[in-house]
């Protein structure tokens, strides 16, 4: 078996790092990262101010569709659904 050196929380970190935003769907559909929450606490061990707040899902939905195709259900109240974002403060 191959050792991998550089894997997928590594590719997100170098994301934020780069300054980017990230919410939980974006780093399961970006990076294959299901346990964002685990990413972020080895981003700020390692020392890094990591920033967050609440945006509401059809913001993030926007950004997202403009790399991938993502529908929802109609009945879905994505203009009242909040989630959080976070980034790499400088």
């Amino acid at each position: 078996m191959k050792n991998i050196r550089f894997g997928k929380q590594d590719a997100l970190i170098d994301y934020l790092i780069d300054g980017n935003v990230i919410t939980g769907l974006e780093a399961l559909l970006l990076f294959g990262v299901h346990n964002l929450t685990a990413v972020i606490s080895k981003i700020r061990s390692k020392g890094y101010l990591l920033q967050r707040r609440q945006t509401y899902f059809v913001k993030v939905l926007i950004r997202v569709n403009k790399k991938f195709r993502v529908e929802v259900p109609d009945n879905l109240p994505i203009n009242e659904i909040e989630v959080s974002e976070y980034w790499i403060s400088k």
